[in-house]
């Protein structure tokens, strides 16, 4: 329990450092913070500590969309469906049932350019994570970083300029992985 509170305040000191960074850039209250503070604090240290994501989620208070709206976001998988208390509209953690190797949040709606000023930065050359791979058009753009934070943690990272028919327009996934 204590190696799992130390990751919890490291990835919050992180969190904390890239709040005071773009706050020049990217106002405070952006809303395109919330999906990345999803990530960063319930799902990668939850992976990270070996810990369910779920878990984590309701100790944070995090709202638990019913089994019928969590259906749209599952796709017919089992698993749990969070929204942040910020906003429930913006942005879901979705957990897998019985793993603690992953787990993702999908972005309903973002501003594609404010969105990747906070990602570059938080998973930029000064965190843990390099790149392996990096795709882009006028449309879309998807990294795929690693890490090695006790073993191998795969984290992709992807949105769309604009998301038609009602369509996710980011996800970030966290995963654990062999090389």
């Amino acid at each position: 329990m204590k190696r799992y509170f130390l990751i919890i305040f490291s990835f919050a000191l992180l969190l904390v450092n890239a709040s005071a960074f773009a706050q020049d850039s990217v106002p405070k209250d952006s809303p395109e913070r919330i999906p990345l503070e999803l990530m960063m604090v319930y799902c990668m240290s939850s992976v990270i500590a070996g810990d369910d994501a779920a878990h984590v989620a309701e100790m944070g208070k995090l709202y638990e969309l019913p089994a019928a709206n969590a259906a749209a976001f599952l796709k017919g998988d089992e698993g749990r469906v969070f929204a942040s208390p910020k906003d429930v509209s913006k942005a879901v953690l979705v957990v897998p049932e019985n793993t603690k190797l992953g787990c993702s949040v999908l972005i309903r709606a973002l501003d594609f350019d404010t969105f990747w000023t906070i990602a570059d930065y938080w998973y930029g050359p000064e965190s843990p994570f390099k790149v392996v791979s990096e795709k882009s058009d006028e449309n879309s753009r998807e990294k795929i970083l690693k890490a090695d934070i006790k073993g191998s943690l795969t984290l992709i990272v992807r949105a769309r300029k604009i998301a038609e028919g009602g369509q996710i327009q980011g996800q970030i996934v966290a995963a654990r992985t062999r090389d």
